[in-house]
């Protein structure tokens, strides 16, 4: 093995654990659990926290891969993961960009990095062979558990709980989100509003001015678990991966890391 990111490519041995290895079926590849030798991993390098990975609520997650030619050094890849589908019915889907790199051979068994939780929720275990749909799959770590069961007792309990956001923060998410022209209008608008679940959207008080609208949007969503990660999910559907959407996405996070610090 090696860890490459950390700058220490070193290769380091390492071995199947005891009962560590699952062959390859039908609708699932193979999975083999390692075990390092006694140099251990770079200094550098550090355990990424675990979790169950099998909602069902949209998340903006990351993967790194090694596809090739030319980027088999690595590069990063931003997805959403969605609901179950796939093959295997324990399998998560994985919606890509329009843009950048999507995920492809050189990607298979990579970690899948949820950047609201802060942890690891699955690994790539498939992509659709299409440069136009751009979607993969992800065996999520609640179901590798049920194979290795030793993996259970280190998963994170539950899914923290996302801090709730202030006044301010919501009126800063509904400005930028009001920022994007489609959303100016009542009827875009209320085109962002269906693409939620049921339970938020009839909760959404509707105005006739946008940033009013659009606060009440954000704020409901906020009271809803996983809420927030759809609303930017369903703004990402209607106008793009465009920049004004990845500010809104970041600004996102920086508000729980200041609720979770």
């Amino acid at each position: 093995m090696d860890f490459a990111p950390s700058g220490d490519a070193r290769p380091r041995p390492a071995r199947t654990v005891d009962g560590g290895w699952f062959p390859a079926r039908a609708t699932s590849g193979d999975i083999a659990v390692l075990e390092l030798g006694p140099d251990g991993p770079p200094a550098e390098a550090r355990p990424a926290a675990l979790f169950a990975g099998d909602g069902a609520h949209p998340a903006e997650v990351s993967v790194y891969g090694h596809p090739r030619p030319g980027l088999g050094d690595g590069v990063w890849v931003e997805v959403t993961a969605t609901g179950r589908g796939g093959p295997n019915p324990a399998w998560r889907q994985l919606d890509g960009r329009v843009h950048g790199v999507a995920i492809q051979r050189g990607f298979s068994g990579a970690g899948v990095w949820d950047r609201g939780l802060g942890g690891v929720i699955g690994l790539v275990v498939a992509a659709y062979g299409s440069s136009v749909e751009r979607v993969a799959w992800m065996f999520p770590l609640a179901a590798m558990a049920r194979e290795w069961t030793p993996l259970a007792a280190l998963l994170t309990p539950g899914e923290p709980e996302a801090p709730e956001l202030t006044a301010r923060q919501c009126a800063e998410l509904a400005r930028l989100i009001a920022a994007i022209p489609r959303f100016g209008t009542l009827g875009g608008r209320q085109d962002l509003v269906s693409l939620l679940r049921p339970e938020i959207g009839s909760a959404v008080a509707e105005r006739p001015e946008s940033h009013a609208h659009l606060y009440h949007v954000v704020r409901t969503s906020s009271d809803y678990k996983g809420g927030l990660d759809e609303l930017i999910g369903a703004v990402r559907t209607l106008v793009g991966d465009s920049r004004a959407v990845r500010s809104i996405a970041a600004e996102l996070r920086r508000f729980a890391e200041e609720g979770r610090g």
